[in-house]
């Protein structure tokens, strides 16, 4: 008959030999997939409009509103919105350039 240790040893022996052997799928399950080709291709990113027809475009709308009219833009923001138009152009210009 076995003792109750020994067989408390050999489940024990039992439990981290399972334990070890998950491990190394693991291990092996990360190499594959850190060494195989990536499945899911990226789309490809398109930038439609460049600097040449944003520019122009927002420059027209902004002369187009006037501060006063609430409707294209408000009295408030139309500095803000400015500012915010000549940081786009700059980083448009340096993104085509």
């Amino acid at each position: 008959m076995i003792t109750p240790s020994t067989a408390s040893l050999a489940l024990s022996v039992a439990r981290n030999l399972i334990q070890l052997g998950n491990r190394f799928d693991q291990l092996r399950a990360e190499k594959i997939a850190v060494r195989s080709a990536l499945v899911l291709t990226l789309p490809a990113v398109k930038i439609v409009h460049g600097p040449n027809l944003i520019v122009p475009r927002l420059q027209d709308y902004l002369k187009r509103s006037s501060p006063a009219a609430p409707q294209p833009l408000t009295e408030e923001n139309f500095e803000a919105f400015k500012l915010k138009l000549r940081e786009v152009c700059h980083l448009i210009r340096w993104l085509y350039s």
